[in-house]
């Protein structure tokens, strides 16, 4: 009888072990592709970010380039609250509906709203932008998502609506 308790308790104490060892294990390979992954960070932060320059209205090439860093510019035709109130959509002038558009999900809108010193809703329209981002495809449409304030720049050198139409005086 004594053998058999011992049996069982020898069973429990290898189990144990072996559970340790397994645990050990999966312990050592997370912190080893942790480390992997800082430092892959860390080299990518080292590397500038390049971006291809397209014009908002060249559907052909944004459509080719979903997964690509992307300085998208153009002028904005509207930005608004999505009909869901669930993400703010800027769309362009010349984009088809089908085309371009940016987005910012609320997490994002104050930050975006800080920085521009207002209400995105009043204050884009109309006024030429570069989007910088990772461009994606949503249900076929590409677009880049907004989430920091340095991915949206408002073009200074752009020429005030007015202006840029010959003949007024």
């Amino acid at each position: 009888m004594a053998t058999r308790q011992n049996r069982g308790i020898f069973s429990i104490h290898l189990f144990a072990l072996a559970m340790m060892i397994s645990l050990s294990a999966w312990w050592q390979s997370a912190r080893a592709q942790d480390s992997a992954k800082t430092a892959q960070d860390s080299a990518s932060d080292a590397a500038p970010i390049v971006y291809e320059r397209i014009n908002v209205t060249d559907l052909a090439k944004l459509s080719a380039s979903p997964g690509t860093n992307v300085l998208v510019e153009g002028k904005i035709s509207s930005a608004k609250p999505s009909s869901s109130g669930k993400v703010f959509i800027i769309d362009f002038h010349g984009a088809s509906s089908n085309g371009f558009s940016a987005v910012i999900f609320p997490r994002a809108l104050p930050k975006i709203k800080a920085s521009l010193k207002g209400d995105p809703a009043t204050i884009l329209p109309e006024k030429t932008v570069e989007i910088r981002g990772k461009l994606q495809l949503y249900r076929n449409r590409p677009e880049i998502v907004i989430n920091t304030p340095e991915q949206l720049t408002i073009s200074a050198s752009a020429p005030p609506a007015e202006a840029a139409k010959p003949g007024k005086p």
